[in-house]
């Protein structure tokens, strides 16, 4: 009896789980209309067909896993036209397309990821057949409907045309003006498909849901966002090969002036990518090299083009790298244009990396004599380089960049290795030269409150005008940076603190210094997490000294400014008041660089901040809307409340995308709600187990921007999911450490 009470209890709570995680289920696009000619190749096999083109698209918005094993699509007259297979199993974020017909190895230009279905592999007169003699879906009357037949349940019904056709289930939606974005009745000969953005529960034709009159469909996307993109950047380029042995580059055993020559791309996520259709052009916008179709490329993989290789093959490639040559019979043509250029010039050129499929530029880099062909290009010289210096002639290594920074230089300079000429598949070495916004500065107090409590920001015990200013700075990062024998410089550029040997900041960490500390230490609420420092130990009345009469930062005019003395490289200069920079690269406490847009210097009894995830300054209240606290050292300012309202009011429910994304360790969630109502916002892992409740409260109407902190996090994908009793939506992010 207790087995079988037992055995009743789980079956009781598995379907439980089953009907909550079902109802995350959305149907979000059906095509009964198939566009015509080539135009209709929906499932991209080659071929358009009025019956294997026809698609429904089904997506799990929720944060579980949902078996749709046995579940069931059924047509106008009740009769299912397919059943899902056994451990057809749908991920969060992911969508599943039932295609009419095809061979699905054929399918072509549909996102990697989704789960694909085809009814019928042989017959081409027959896809969503009922076996009554009805072969496809109708224009003029129909209906699709999706069902769970364990629990007896419709979760969808969709019906279209008439006059005599009805709803079948309490779930019927007919496609009129109640349910449809423009306020029309849709059936006929539409030739395209209808769709709904999966936030919203309007559907329409897909041209007006997607506001293109050229995007006919979008199986295995979101229509309201077109296609979910990889993030592809171009990360190096080696137009002129370094001499003899040394620029054997694709390691086949010749170093060749055309064959060693390459172009490196990396997909940055937050999806896999498929390189299909993507093209290499150079400097008159001719096509070099096209990828293959089929070409997926991973989140964090390398694809790297060569002009040749040798019947030798690849060696010395990192194996996770796509490797593709150009030629393989002749070395000597490489990237050749067809019209007597056979590779890149040294003197002036180009390289873009081309979407065709989507008639998108991803990337443009020009260099020497060569003009610029799209607006978002990238010439390598100042401002775009670290050294300041042009990038062209006989540089006798490739021109790379960091993919946490958008600076380019010669491959010994971003490496920080004279020797190391190039890394085609890998990262450049870390390099010496962090000026490029790895290293920040987040936090300074100039002004320590006179309140005795909280203007003892180093939390010894005494608050003091001297001790207590502080200047916080952090690693965004990927690599932990060796602060050995930096330097802070006040406004007249004379070194107030140097860090001592050892000094390390690792990725994601907060380091403070104090101008004092006294013997009772720092206080016990300090972040544990961040790295402390003290200019002075011993007097009270030294901090920030100059050793020229001034024994603290002035609140009237002063700077800070970090700099590496090695290189003799400023990482960054802030100053206020009537202090004159020393820089270029100087950030002035004023408008455009705060956010209230004013001008700020003198008694302002807190410290000034930033948030990591941005670049406008104010002061600490300001920021953080927390007039309980004037600093905040070792951690950031926008996390002591973790949200942040706009002033505007929205005009829907709406849950954005996190920016940025990957991240590490921060990022920002923004949303919208429309009314006062509790607002649950929470972070689930790939396995959709709950890891952190961001938001558990009740909030007005209004956009709101909440700063995650995710140090405590291992680098994955995961979920955020924001429900009110009117709203619900999830999304999907990457924290990479």
């Amino acid at each position: 009896m207790k087995e079988k009470l037992f055995t009743v209890c789980t079956l009781l709570f598995l379907l439980n789980i089953s009907y909550f995680a079902q109802s995350e289920l959305l149907v979000t696009e059906i095509q009964f209309d198939v566009p015509s000619s080539d135009a209709g190749d929906a499932n991209g096999d080659g071929a358009r067909s009025s019956r294997w083109d026809e698609f429904v698209e089904i997506y799990n918005s929720g944060v579980e896993q949902i078996d749709l094993s046995g579940y069931q699509l059924i047509e106008r007259e009740g009769v299912a036209f397919f059943t899902f297979p056994i451990d057809a199993v749908l991920n969060p974020g992911q969508f599943a397309v039932v295609f009419g017909g095809g061979e699905i190895d054929s399918f072509k230009n549909i996102p990697l990821g989704t789960l694909l279905y085809s009814v019928e592999l042989v017959d081409a007169n027959s896809g969503f057949s009922n076996g009554l003699g009805k072969s496809n879906l109708s224009n003029g009357q129909d209906r699709v409907m999706l069902i769970n037949p364990l629990l007896a349940d419709t979760l969808f019904e969709m019906y279209w045309g008439g006059p005599d056709i009805v709803a079948l289930s309490t779930k019927g939606q007919y496609l009129d003006s109640t349910i449809t974005i423009s306020g029309t009745t849709i059936s006929g000969a539409i030739g395209q498909s209808i769709t709904r953005d999966i936030e919203g529960t309007k559907w329409d034709m897909h041209t007006i849901v997607v506001s293109d009159p050229d995007k006919l469909f979008s199986p295995g996307a979101n229509a309201a966002e077109k296609k979910i993109q990889a993030n592809i950047v171009l990360t190096e380029v080696m137009f002129d090969v370094p001499a003899d042995a040394l620029g054997d580059a694709n390691g086949d055993g010749v170093r060749g002036s055309k064959s060693d020559e390459f172009v490196e791309i990396y997909n940055k996520g937050p999806i896999d990518g498929d390189l299909a259709g993507f093209q290499i052009l150079d400097r008159e916008g001719i096509v070099l090299y096209t990828f293959p179709d089929n070409t997926p490329i991973l989140v964090g993989q390398y694809a790297v083009v060569f002009g040749a290789v040798g019947s030798a093959g690849f060696s010395g490639i990192t194996p996770e790298a796509l490797l593709f040559a150009i030629n393989q019979t002749d070395e000597n043509i490489g990237f050749d244009n067809g019209t007597g250029k056979t590779n890149f010039s040294n003197a002036g050129d180009a390289v873009l990396i081309v979407n065709s499929v989507e008639s998108d530029t991803v990337a443009e880099v020009y260099w020497g004599t060569a003009l610029p062909q799209t607006s978002n290009a990238i010439y390598l010289d100042a401002p775009n380089t670290i050294s300041g210096l042009a990038l062209s002639g006989s540089v006798r290594q490739s021109v790379t960049h960091k993919l946490d920074s958008d600076l380019w230089d010669v491959h010994a300079v971003v490496s920080g290795d004279t020797t190391s000429l190039f890394s085609p598949g890998l990262d450049a070495p870390k390099s010496p030269y962090i000026n490029n916004g790895d290293l920040i500065v987040t936090e300074i107090l100039f002004d320590p409150s006179s309140d005795a409590i909280l203007g003892d920001a180093n939390g010894d015990g005494t608050r003091d005008s001297r001790s207590d200013e502080f200047i916080e700075l952090y690693n965004r990062g990927a690599s932990a940076i060796d602060l050995s024998g930096y330097q802070i410089l006040e406004t007249s550029g004379i070194p107030v603190f140097t860090f001592p040997s050892g000094a390390n900041i690792n990725p994601g960490q907060f380091a403070v210094v104090f101008g004092n500390i006294r013997p009772t230490g720092l206080g016990a609420n300090l972040p544990a997490d961040a790295v402390y420092f003290s200019v002075s130990e011993a007097e009270d009345n030294l901090g920030f000294d100059n050793g020229a009469g001034k024994s603290n930062f002035s609140q009237a005019a002063d700077a800070v400014i970090i700099v590496n003395p090695a290189n003799a490289d400023t990482v960054v200069e802030v100053f206020w008041g009537d202090a004159v920079s020393l820089t270029s690269n100087a950030i002035y406490m004023g408008f455009p660089n705060t956010l209230s847009g004013t001008t700020i210097s003198g008694s302002i009894d807190q410290s000034i901040t930033r948030s990591i995830t941005s670049n406008k300054w104010d002061t600490y209240q300001f920021i953080t809307k927390d007039t309980s606290n004037v600093c905040s050292p070792g951690k950031d300012a926008v996390l002591v409340n973790g949200i942040e309202k706009e002033n505007v009011l929205p005009q829907k429910y709406q849950l954005s995308q996190n920016y940025p994304n990957p991240f590490n360790p921060a990022t920002v969630i923004s949303f919208s709600i429309m009314q006062t109502e509790k607002v649950s916002l929470k972070v689930y892992d790939i396995l959709g187990r709950e890891v952190a409740t961001l938001l558990n409260t009740e909030l007005v109407q209004g956009t709101y921007n909440y700063s995650w902190d995710a140090s405590t996090m291992s680098s994955g994908i995961y979920f955020y999911k924001l429900s009110t009793k009117q709203f619900s939506s999830v999304k999907k992010m990457m924290l990479l450490k």
